[in-house]
């Protein structure tokens, strides 16, 4: 859809994994990090939950030091050269995210950062996602398949901003044990940093920055008809 017509947000978002990873020049160890977030948060008069990584088998990871803080809304990975900010259920939306990023960086010594990325990943059920795309995209027969992808990467550059790298991934058609139906995916990642390092303002900078590319991709990806459809929010 053209972007001027583009809402804020969207109800029906599908978002099943927002990630935001912020890469440190390692300084610090990871629980001195770990522990001035949390107690940043207690003198605040909150509290955060630490809750232990699993794997995919169901136990803890190798190393039973490394934990996951959580507000009940968002939950941090703190490690010695990444914080990871992801959503524990329901997205409330980047102004909120946004807030609670600066909240723990504040909370920390002067750092310094190397790259940054932002991953919005979205699940639509009953959806052939390639017939909805914007423009002149022809995909004969294929959006009628099951399981078909389509990937495709691309740049785009702000005014004396880093270039910001997009991962676009759109799965057709796929069939979600966990729904037990058919459903179509969009997994948008940008990335933005690797060869300079930026204070904490210029970090903060380049990751608004970061996140209207994914805004912008999103939405000028899909149609006006299929973003109509899932309960727009034009405040």
């Amino acid at each position: 859809m053209n972007l001027s017509e583009a809402p804020k947000r969207i109800n029906k978002d599908g978002l099943v994994n927002v990630v935001v990873k912020l890469h440190l020049v390692p300084e610090y160890s990871r629980l001195s990090l770990e522990k001035k977030i949390e107690d940043a948060f207690r003198e605040q008069g909150q509290i955060l939950g630490k809750y232990a990584i699993k794997n995919r088998m169901g136990g803890t990871t190798r190393d039973e030091n490394l934990n996951f803080l959580s507000n009940q809304v968002f939950k941090i990975l703190v490690e010695e050269d990444c914080l990871s900010f992801n959503i524990v259920e329901k997205y409330p939306g980047w102004a909120d995210l946004e807030d609670f990023i600066i909240k723990v960086v504040n909370c920390l010594p002067e750092l310094r950062f190397s790259k940054i990325s932002i991953q919005y990943v979205s699940v639509f059920e009953d959806v052939l996602i390639l017939k909805e795309l914007e423009g002149n995209v022809s995909l004969p027969h294929f959006d009628q398949l099951i399981g078909t992808e389509l990937n495709f990467h691309y740049a785009r550059k702000q005014k004396d901003i880093d270039v910001a790298l997009v991962d676009v991934r759109l799965t057709n058609n796929m069939y979600n044990s966990k729904l037990n139906k058919f459903a179509s995916m969009t997994d948008i990642k940008v990335r933005c940093g690797n060869n300079n390092e930026w204070t904490k303002d210029e970090m903060l900078n380049r990751l608004r920055f970061v996140h209207d590319v994914q805004h912008r991709c999103f939405f000028e990806l899909l149609t006006k008809e299929f973003i109509d459809s899932r309960e727009p929010v034009y405040e």
